[in-house]
């Protein structure tokens, strides 16, 4: 599981020229990012393997010149690289490498250009997770200037929607100087139109669907809009396709309501008509509840937390409209042929078995709350580890000890930025090279441990000064203090 953004394209259809110009751009685009970014790479040193983080996002290797991001250094969240090279040869290597394709999808695709209906003449830039990490915004607006510089040729894949976008679109805009669409997979109308180039009817919604990477409410607003008959018939096939009391059913009502807005024509289609489930009423009536369709507070929407997909949270099932209970009572009970008693009745048990505490709309984002970080001087580990090193003849000074580092490096695989590796190799203190020493040993590989270790080492020349006056040092508290929410405008008023 996880939170990935893909970009695929057609190389043979891209001319090398036009993929120099994107890549050019793409490159000045990371750079004028408001975050600062970075690339992992690694280097030989003292005959041990370094990992490192550089803020020079170009470098080359075997296929030429690329650019790689990994994650960013103002809140060292970092998750899978994302690479891009500058020879669209090597990307049409890939195609040229392929078993051909079969005579028949051959006739099928010849009159079709759209990148959407060539999967066999297309391939991925890259497809990696981002966990939602900050730099994740970059890879979208990125993915977002592809299909911009090269309409019906690339296509932005992944989860598009997992996080706020607006604001990188916005953005991209004002780098580039001209309005920037949002990814065809966000966009269902446009999707829908390419789409009918081959399909049609409930294979045309279907295949819709399918490609769609924002939420299916979208599909159901275009058919309100534009195709009544044919949205009975969705509505109806999708509702059909769940009991009502998974969390299936839960999801497509949700994505109905959200989308059409209109509660009484889901109370027709799931339990009136003939030709739809027929479920009970009292259950449409719980699922309309449990989406919040009787709560008179807005909800924002909720996006995805870490690794974890938006949909899996219960406060991602909110719709935006509201049914005021009486009124919904009146028009349910004339639609049903009940007591419009036994509907208010159904409502208020329904608020009455309402948990005392629900989840709130904005608990989504990562807010993470200042604390306190205090690194005292472990002076038991440094007096053991002098005794060892005297034991062995060896002795107590810089050089000693960084070549004890740079094998405990590689075996626990700390990764660190370039200027961190600096400081620790100009360090000479054999106190503070050998609590470097010691954090490593208890390394365990967890990703917090190793964001803690990364913050301690960018600190090593305070944290020298502060053990050698017989005193712990404590951490700036700016530097423990990190909130998703808000860190785009900040980027950018200190850009500023």
């Amino acid at each position: 599981m996880g939170i990935y953004l893909g970009l695929e394209i057609l190389p043979m259809e891209i001319e090398p020229g036009e993929w120099n110009d994107f890549y050019d751009q793409a490159l000045e685009l990371a750079r004028t990012f408001p975050l600062p970014l970075q690339r992992f790479t690694g280097e030989e040193r003292s005959g041990y393997h370094r990992f490192i983080l550089t803020r020079n996002l170009e470098s080359r290797d075997k296929n030429g010149s690329f650019f790689a991001i990994t994650g960013d250094a103002r809140t060292r969240q970092r998750a899978e690289q994302f690479m891009v090279y500058r020879d669209i040869e090597y990307y049409r290597r890939r195609v040229h490498n392929r078993p051909p394709k079969e005579t028949g999808q051959d006739r099928q695709t010849a009159y079709l250009s759209d990148i959407l209906f060539r999967e066999h003449d297309s391939v991925m830039v890259f497809n990696e997770k981002t966990q939602t990490h900050c730099y994740h915004d970059l890879i979208w607006c990125l993915v977002t200037l592809a299909e911009d510089f090269f309409p019906g040729r690339a296509c932005a894949d992944g989860n598009l929607d997992a996080r706020e976008w607006a604001h990188c679109r916005q953005w991209l805009a004002k780098i580039t100087g001209k309005p920037i669409r949002k990814p065809l997979r966000l966009d269902a109308e446009r999707l829908f139109h390419v789409l009918s180039q081959r399909y049609s009817g409930m294979q045309l919604v279907q295949k819709t669907e399918e490609k769609l990477r924002g939420k299916s409410a979208a599909i159901y607003r275009l058919l309100a809009a534009k195709n009544a008959p044919l949205l009975d018939a969705w509505t109806k096939n999708c509702l059909k396709e769940n009991s009502p009391d998974t969390f299936g059913a839960l999801f497509a009502c949700f994505h109905i309501l959200e989308g059409t807005g209109d509660l009484y024509a889901l109370v027709k289609m799931a339990c009136l008509d003939p030709d739809g489930p027929q479920w009970d009423l009292e259950r449409v009536l719980s699922i309309a509840h449990a989406v919040g369709a009787f709560d008179p507070e807005p909800t924002a929407t909720v996006r995805a937390r870490s690794f974890l997909p938006a949909e899996f949270l219960p406060c991602y099932y909110r719709i935006r409209s509201y049914f005021e209970p009486e009124e919904a009572s009146r028009e349910i009970a004339g639609m049903v042929g009940i007591p419009v008693e036994k509907v208010r009745e159904t409502l208020q048990k329904l608020q009455e078995e309402r948990p005392v505490t629900l989840p709130r709309a904005d608990e989504g984002n990562d807010v993470r709350t200042p604390g306190s970080l205090e690194i005292p001087c472990p002076a038991e580990n440094i007096d053991f580890l002098r005794q060892e090193i005297a034991r062995r003849g060896r002795n107590w000074d810089g050089p000693t000890l960084h070549g004890l580092i740079a094998p405990m490096a590689e075996k626990k695989s700390i990764v660190l930025t370039e200027e961190t590796w600096q400081v620790i190799d100009r360090e000479q203190d054999p106190a503070v090279l050998a609590g470097i020493i010691g954090w490593m040993v208890c390394c365990e590989g967890r990703a917090g441990e190793k964001a803690a270790l990364e913050l301690a080492f960018s600190h090593l020349a305070e944290i020298g000064e502060a053990w050698r006056n017989g005193r712990a040092w404590t951490c700036p508290a700016d530097e423990l203090k990190f909130d998703d929410g808000v860190w785009w405008v900040e980027a950018q008023n200190s850009a500023n």
